[in-house]
């Protein structure tokens, strides 16, 4: 006996409404397929992304003489626009560092390659308003990496860091101090002066040091006391045999 005419057309319906509702759904899954995933590795730059805007006149790829390969990377996850890794390379050897959200701060933050020695790798990069600091790679088999911060000058050829210390900042109106760094000894010298730098900018009350194998000399214009007008000049040496 053959089936109503209307049960024909609500099965016809049926199908048409089925048949919608898995091509939508193959329609949804293909969007999401299409969603990028993130692969958690270390890559390149891409310098024609906006986020990087500026970013290429600050970091270059670098091939030093000794043979030593520097690449600037980011992490192909949700940090790709935060933070920037240094990676130093030769053969075997390899360092990474990690500059936890540089990238949303000022370009001068990010570390730059500024020299090397048999030992070293040297980056300057800012720590603060006139703030200077240093980044040191070391070329050992720990390929470690050491940051100084307010670092007054240093020595590609001597392996030597003149910094000031937290103290200049604690006890400023007290108390005048330094840290001078062996980097081939790992050792730390203190400089201490019982006068003061009434400065901003307290590199600027040192106003020479000289760098030597056997020994630093450095040279300061510091004020007797707080509210003292009376400059006291200074010159220390540091024996370092």
């Amino acid at each position: 006996m053959p089936r109503p005419l209307t049960t024909n057309l609500l099965t016809v319906t049926l199908l048409i409404f089925i048949a919608c509702g898995r091509s939508n759904s193959r329609r949804d899954t293909f969007n999401d397929d299409q969603v990028s995933i993130h692969t958690g590795e270390l890559i390149e730059i891409d310098f024609s992304d906006s986020n990087y805007s500026g970013l290429q006149s600050h970091v270059a790829d670098t091939v030093t003489e000794f043979g030593w390969i520097i690449n600037y990377l980011v992490r192909d996850d949700s940090t790709k626009c935060n933070d920037v890794y240094i990676k130093c390379s030769n053969g075997e050897w390899t360092g990474t560092y990690k500059d936890a959200e540089v990238l949303l701060m000022r370009r001068y933050f990010i570390p730059v390659y500024a020299g090397e020695s048999s030992s070293f790798i040297y980056f300057t990069h800012g720590c603060a308003t006139d703030c200077s600091a240093l980044l040191v790679f070391s070329k050992d088999s720990n390929c470690q990496f050491k940051d100084y911060n307010h670092v007054i000058d240093y020595s590609v050829e001597c392996s030597q860091v003149l910094h000031l210390t937290d103290s200049d900042f604690e006890n400023e109106n007290q108390i005048y101090q330094l840290s001078l760094i062996e980097l081939t000894k790992d050792k730390t010298h203190k400089i201490s002066y019982n006068n003061i730098c009434q400065s901003p900018y307290k590199p600027s009350c040192i106003d020479t040091v000289i760098f030597e194998k056997s020994r630093v000399t450095v040279k300061s214009s510091l004020l007797e006391k707080m509210g003292s007008d009376t400059e006291i000049k200074q010159t220390k040496i540091v024996d370092l045999q």
